[in-house]
Order: structure tokens, then sequence, then C-alpha cells
């Protein structure tokens, strides 16, 4: 039988280019209006009919469309388009299960939205941002945003944004295994559609609300959602939707039994998803595929297609979609008898649903829609209701000002900084008149920093040679860049014996001085936890090390909430005349652990807490890491990614750092360095660092 999770959702992609009242357009009547229009227009087009290619599955199509719209933008620099050609990009990399790059198009288009004052925009773009938030496993996130954008769209009366919203906060419930919650949101969002008789957005309801109820275990009527649903989206030529229909439809006739109608309807699903070149539900086919073969007991074909459906998971790298790879992994290697591997992918599994569905995140989802629910009816029929759209209405004005306020504070500062700049250097030259002062001004000078220097040496010290981590690791490199003379970040490697290894990047409060104390701290409890103790499970040597830093901070008289992040990794080595085998085991404290596979970079999530005091604390898990040979571990801290220059003077992000890493990482370690540091120093510029920067690579 089917597993819970595996019927599909079509969330609503009704955004702001809906209301428009061309959008109906087909692609021949925009082509046709392409060829009559200029400028504005021309580019407001061009994003149309990047919508429309994108509606039809042509991605390629819509991507020279958008490109081509940046390009004639740039000449004419129309803020409004430039917001326009955004969002739509955002959705472009949202379908093709970018998550991660289209939340950051979004979070760097959400201050021009603002500045705008077009609330649907506004609107639009927080919804993006709830979307990818839910794809990427943050639901309480994603709530957020939808309940910041659904008072914005109620204020204009957009009732397709308003549709969108409910569909996606029915959404976060599926995605909590709230069935009834999120049937009572489905079925809001189709008395709307049937109110305006949307057919696209009826057919895509009745698919969700089959979705909802056949997890619920009425099989039966789910099935009679899916064939209305198909009903629809077949009238209405809306492939997309119908391809949910039919991976549901598969996944309903193989728990009646019929493998090979399974199959048919799974069959048109994959055809059309692959043609719309979406990944993410191409797993959902996969997996279904894989239930077809055991089904049918071909058990080695079934853990083949579920591989494969692994593979394509880590790219996307969405929790939702490993969960539910893992969970058919471990069962079908349970079935094939390699009961190794089925405990590893039930842990797995077990970590990251752990991770995103529980009881905290379902109550406080809960509690906080309610809560939203009860505010909105109670202002209703008060004057504090009134008050609070009028709040809304002048929030956009407000922002706007504030923007300008903040451009022209900038440019008071930067006067008052020459200004002072001017009276420090009349100062200085009086200063300097003063040989007797300027002489001691300059001891002084030399005394501090040959105690910042002389603190450097003692850090140093306590960082392990880069000849002992050559001898221990002979193919790493470490890019070590400390903002000020000493530094918060550090590194540390305990040989525990001859074939195993212990190995981090830590990331401690602060910078500087302060930082570098802290690094002390931190330092001595890892040596403490592996050599005192003899602790060499990661996740557990994590734990010692947590409680001996509180003790440490413990004994000051004012509360202290300093700790670190960290990226802590144990390697086993066994040589061999025959072989060298290799395993691994990681765990973290808010710092992920990212390793290659091919072309592409894994990360591993780490436990969100510190080494430190925290509100909730609990165990670090270890996590097994598989790697092939030759391919290569990162352990690293926030500083690289956090650099802000360019051309823009904006943050290196997470993405690019990746791409760095992929675009070199068969290279000699330390032409990996050195390409690393000449990025870096190059986006950087004339910019101060803002952060201490350390980084190690190992290839095993």
């Amino acid at each position: 039988m089917l597993k819970k999770g595996y019927s599909y959702l079509v969330f609503v992609l009704l955004l702001s280019c809906c209301y428009l009242k061309n959008y109906s357009a087909t692609i021949d009547s925009l082509l046709l209006q392409l060829k009559k229009t200029t400028d504005t227009a021309n580019i407001n087009t061009l994003v149309r009919l990047a919508d429309q290619y994108m509606y039809k599955g042509k991605m390629e199509d819509a991507q020279k469309c958008l490109i081509e719209a940046g390009e004639k933008n740039a000449k004419i620099k129309n803020r409004s388009c430039e917001v326009f050609i955004a969002l739509k990009n955002a959705l472009f990399h949202y379908k093709k299960s970018e998550f991660r790059l289209s939340y950051e198009l979004c979070e760097e288009i959400l201050l021009a939205t603002v500045e705008l004052g077009d609330k649907n925009k506004i609107a639009e773009c927080k919804t993006y941002m709830g979307m990818n938030s839910g794809r990427l496993g943050d639901f309480k996130k994603a709530l957020n945003f939808y309940q910041e954008a659904q008072p914005l769209l109620e204020a204009t009366n957009n009732i397709p944004g308003q549709m969108r919203i409910y569909s996606n906060i029915a959404g976060v419930y599926f995605d909590q295994l709230d069935y009834k919650m999120a049937i009572v949101y489905f079925q809001k969002t189709l008395d709307l559609a049937v109110k305006t008789n949307d057919k696209k957005i009826i057919g895509q309801s009745f698919n969700n609300l089959g979705s909802a109820i056949q997890n619920s275990g009425d099989s039966k009527q789910a099935k009679e959602y899916y064939l209305k649903a198909a009903e629809i989206n077949l009238a209405a030529e809306n492939k997309n939707n119908l391809a949910y229909n039919y991976m549901n439809l598969a996944s309903c006739e193989l728990e009646e039994g019929d493998a090979e109608k399974a199959r048919e309807y799974n069959e048109k699903a994959l055809k059309i998803f692959t043609n719309f070149n979406d990944p993410y539900s191409i797993v959902g086919c996969l997996c279904v595929e894989g239930d077809i073969y055991i089904k049918e007991k071909k058990i080695a074909k079934a853990v083949e297609v579920f591989e494969q459906a692994l593979k394509l998971a880590e790219k996307i790298r969405s929790p939702l979609l490993l969960e539910r790879t893992y969970r058919d992994l471990a069962n079908v290697y349970d079935l094939a008898g390699d009961y190794k591997k089925s405990v590893i992918f039930h842990k797995r599994h077990m970590r990251t649903k752990d991770s995103i569905v529980n009881d905290e995140i379902r109550q406080e989802v809960t509690k906080k829609q309610l809560y939203y629910e009860f505010d909105k009816k109670h202002l209703s029929d008060s004057l504090e209701y009134q008050a609070k759209q009028k709040y809304l209405q002048q929030e956009v004005e407000n922002n706007a000002r504030r923007a300008s306020l903040q451009r022209n504070i900038s440019i008071i500062s930067l006067v008052s900084l020459l200004l002072v700049g001017a009276l420090a250097f009349l100062i200085y030259r009086g200063l300097k008149k003063n040989k007797l002062a300027n002489k001691m001004i300059a001891i002084k000078n030399k005394e501090i920093l040959d105690s910042f220097y002389y603190a450097k040496k003692i850090q140093l010290a306590l960082l392990p040679s880069t000849e002992m981590l050559k001898f221990a690791l002979p193919d790493s490199f470490v890019l070590f860049k400390p903002k000020d003379i000493v530094s918060g970040d550090f590194y540390w490697m305990y040989w525990v014996n001859s074939e195993t290894i212990l190995i981090a990047v830590g990331d401690c409060t602060g910078h500087g001085v302060p930082g570098a104390m802290v690094s002390v701290v931190c330092s001595n409890a890892l040596n403490r936890a592996a050599k005192e103790f003899g602790i060499t499970d990661p996740g557990k040597l994590l734990d010692k090390v947590r409680e001996l830093v509180i003790e440490n901070f413990a004994e000051s008289t004012s509360e202290v909430k300093d700790g670190m992040d960290i990226s802590l990794c144990k390697i086993n080595i066994k040589n061999s005349p025959k072989k060298r085998d290799v395993s691994i085991e990681w765990a973290g404290a808010n710092n992920p652990l990212w390793y290659t596979a091919g072309n592409c970079i894994i990360e591993i999530d780490a436990d969100k807490q510190p080494i430190g005091n925290s509100e909730r604390q609990r165990p670090f898990n270890t996590n097994e890491v598989e790697l092939q040979k030759n391919e290569m571990l990162f352990l690293f801290t926030d500083g690289y990614a956090d650099q802000f220059g360019g051309p823009k003077g904006k943050k290196f992000k997470y993405r690019p750092f990746q791409d760095v890493l992929i675009k070199n990482h068969t290279s000699h370690v330390d032409k990996q360095k050195e390409e690393l540091e000449l990025i870096f120093d190059a986006w950087k510029g004339e910019l101060e660092q803002v952060d201490d920067v350390c980084i190690i690579g190992i290839r095993v």
C-alpha cells in the first residue's frame, strides 16, 4: 500500500501578473503585441510572455524572455519593470526546484517592492518567500510570510491572491500531517474559486482536497476528487495540474491493487513533469514507480528507481523530499534483505522527519494561525480594525519614507564623518608640533600592537600546525583569514589513534580579542572532552563540550551567553595492502557539512542550537556520511559567504560559495585554497572584511 505523504499537492501560483487585464492573452497574441510595443510596455509583455511559456512548460523560452527583458530594462532602468522581472525570475527558479536561489532573489527584491508601494507585489514577494521556506522545511517562517501577505491582499480585494494564500496555508498543515485543517483551508480555496468561476483553481483544489482525504485514509473518495480534477484540467488544457492528477490517481490504483493502470497514469505524469523540467515532481513520480515495482515484487528494480530518486532529491535539497525518499529506501532495502542500509536510511528518515514534522512545530503553526484568525475576526467589529486598516494602507508609504530617510541619514553621516576627519586632522597637526606627545603616542600604539601580536602567537600555538594537518590528512587545505589580528574562528584536530582523526572548524561569539578569548575556552573544552573524557562520537563529544563551556562561563558573576557554532568530523581510515577503507561521522552546531558528489554539493544540516546556553537544549546528532573516493569534505564558518563586496556591495552568499567549491573540487587542494582566496579578495575589494573566515577542505 502507498505510504502516507505520497499524494501530491498542486500549489496555487496565481501571482500579481494574474491581475493584469491581458494576462489571459495567448502566446500568439502576446508575440503580436510584442512587435507593437516599446520601452516599458515591451518589457512587461516579455515578462507576461515568459509567464505563459512557464505555464506551458516551455522553460527555455521563458528564460530567454526574462533575459531579454532584463537586458532591455538595464538601458532604461525602470524600477517597476525591474521588480516585475525579478519576481518572475523567482517563480522561474521555484518551478525548477531551485528553492534557495528563488528565496534569495525575493529577499533582494523585497525592499524595492516596498519602495514601489504596490501591495500586490509585496504580497507576491512574501508569498514566494513562504513557498520556498516551506519547500526548505521551515514551516513557521512560511506561515509568517503568508500571514504578512494576507492583509495586503485583503486590502486590495485581491481574490486570486487570497485563494493562493489559503491554499498555501493548507499546504503547511498538509506537510505537518494535520489533514483535517488542510481540508478546511483547501475548501476555503475551492469556495472562492467556484464563486469566481476560476476553472484552473477549481481543478487544483479538487486535487489538493483529494490528497488530504487520501492521506486521511479514504482512498475511494480521494479518487473521485482526482477524477473531477482531471476532467476540469483536461478541458482547460492545464497540463501541469493534470500531471499531479495522474500521479495521484496512480497511487490510488496502486492501493486498489491495479499495478498496470497505476503505471499507465504515472508514466503520463512523468512525461509531463519531464517536459516541464520539474525535478521536484519527477522525484514524486519515481517514488510511485518504485512502489509499483514493490507491488510487482521486483525489488531490485525498486531499489534502482528509489536510488535514482535519492540522487535527484539530494540535488534539490528539500528536507520534505529527502524525508520521503529516505523512508522509501529504508523500506525497500528491508524488503531486499540489506538490513544495514535499511537501518542507515531509517535513521536518516527519522532525523529529517523530526526536524520538519514534530509536535512543537505543529502546535506553533496551529497556534499562530488560530491567533491570526481570532485577531482578524475580533478587530473586524471594532475601531481598532479601522485603525489597523489605516495602518496597512500607510505601511507601504511609511516604509518608502523610511528608505528615503535612511539614504539621507547615510549622506548626513558621510558629511559628519568628513567633518570629524577634518577635525581629527587639525588635532593631529597640532599634536605633531609636540614631539614628546607624538613619541608617547607611538610608544603606546606599539605596546598595544605588540600585545595583539603576542596574543596572535598564543592563538596560533593552540591551532594545529600546517605540518601536523598535512601529515594527518595529506590531501587537505586550510584557509584561515582573521578579520583582525586575532580571531573568533579557529580549527582543531585531535589524533585519537593511528586510524582515527577528529577535526573541527569553530566560530565563536564575536571576533578580535573577545572572540579569541572565547575560542580559547572552546578549544580547551574540545581537548578535555576528547582527551580527559575519551569521547570520540561527534554528537556526544559536542554534548560534553557544551557542558564544559557552560560550566566555564557559569563561574562569572554576570550572565554570559557566549559560545560557538561548530562543524565536527570524525574520520576513520583503515589501510591494508589491498584497499583503503574510509568511514566518516559528523555532528554540527548551527554550521552544516558540505561534501561533493560528482558535480554537486550535498549538505547535511546541523542541529539548530549553539555550543553554549540556549533556550531548549537537545542532544546533538551524529550523522554517518557516505563519501565516494576522491570526493571532498568542507567544514567552514559563515565569514566567507557573509562578506560584502562585488559591484553592488552585497553579500557573497552560500550559492556562489558552493559554485566556487564545485568548480575547483577536482583540482589539487592547494589550487582550491588559492582560488578561494583570490575570489574572496576580489569580491571584498576595498571594503572591510566583516568577519573571520575559516574553511577546511579534505579529500578522502
